[in-house]
């Protein structure tokens, strides 16, 4: 892209949301510094298979039934295999969870984005929806501990948004998501201003 001379004078800005967000420190660090500015959008910062956990025993805790049970109980006997010592790439992906291929679930494990964001030298703005239950303020906390040296990092949080930066009053659950929505404004306006230096 940067090569194309039409566009060789431009900025580019990269955002990611949720497992995008997380792979972002990754991303900009193989990029060759070609990215001027990047934006995490509820970006785990934690294991993803922790995530998943704590995901499922939300939900079972606020629809229990004797499926999400069952649900709940193979999701933690998969994570449970993934970390052991019998795990490896070629492992059936039924054993793991999400049902994704070991080599999948292989770079996901080996890779820490608290580490990787520590090397990250560009600007970047980390938002955080405060009633997301899949990312949740643990990992935004987390960034914000690890980058608290970092001038470039920037931290926003919204009291009322989910994981999708859509308003709500209630706790949030998975039947939100199935409610007709838009990104708040606010979010909107903030992305920009950053994009655009103000």
């Amino acid at each position: 892209f940067k090569k194309d001379p039409i566009y060789s004078q431009y900025q580019i800005v990269v955002l990611g949301h949720s497992l995008g967000a997380n792979l972002m420190p990754r991303i900009v660090n193989q990029s060759n510094n070609q990215i001027s500015k990047v934006i995490l959008m509820a970006g785990n910062s934690r294991p993803m298979t922790q995530l998943i956990a704590e995901q499922y025993d939300y939900i079972g805790k606020m629809n229990p039934s004797p499926e999400m049970e069952t649900a709940t109980k193979k999701i933690k006997e998969q994570i449970a295999f993934l970390n052991s010592k019998d795990f490896q790439v070629t492992s059936p992906k039924e054993k793991l969870p999400m049902n994704q291929s070991g080599y999948y679930w292989k770079s996901i494990v080996d890779y820490n984005p608290l580490t990787e964001v520590a090397n990250v030298k560009i600007p970047m703005l980390i938002v955080q929806g405060e009633r997301d239950y899949q990312v949740t303020m643990k990992d935004f906390e987390l960034w914000k501990k690890t980058l608290v040296n970092n001038k470039k990092a920037k931290f926003i949080s919204y009291p009322k948004l989910n994981h999708l930066f859509i308003t709500g009053e209630t706790t949030s659950q998975p039947k939100e998501y199935m409610v007709k929505g838009t990104v708040d404004a606010k979010v909107i306006r903030d992305i920009v201003g950053f994009i655009v230096g103000k």
